[in-house]
């Protein structure tokens, strides 16, 4: 198994040169610098910057009910591992290599914990 070290340099490096391209070819607002699979990847070595992203994302996006997608944060003291253990069952029942972690992380949710219309 690869020193976490490692694991953790080259994921940052992957979410910087995903950052670049996506300031050079991406014409939407979007805050989906790392795809699904990296954040799978960072998560499961319980990467904190990876963490602090996803709980951002979920944060910010939480209760919107204008979306398709709309989902609820549970009320836990472990909310932060709930999230992260919906997210991780999804990808792993989900791949798809051409999704973003904004995209999947919304999927996976809104799955779980959808909105009460």
């Amino acid at each position: 198994m690869a020193n976490p070290i490692i694991k953790m340099l080259i994921l940052l490096v992957v979410f910087h040169n995903n950052l670049v391209v996506a300031n050079r070819l991406h014409y939407e607002t979007t805050y989906a610098f790392m795809s699904a699979q990296d954040l799978y990847d960072a998560l499961e070595i319980e990467a904190p910057i990876a963490v602090g992203y996803m709980l951002g994302i979920v944060d910010g996006l939480k209760n919107d009910v204008t979306s398709k997608q709309c989902f609820k944060v549970p009320l836990d003291e472990s909310a932060d591992r709930i999230i992260r253990e919906t997210f991780m069952s999804y990808w792993l029942e989900n791949v798809d290599f051409k999704a973003n972690a904004v995209e999947a992380l919304k999927t996976a949710m809104s799955r779980r914990f959808p909105c009460e219309h």
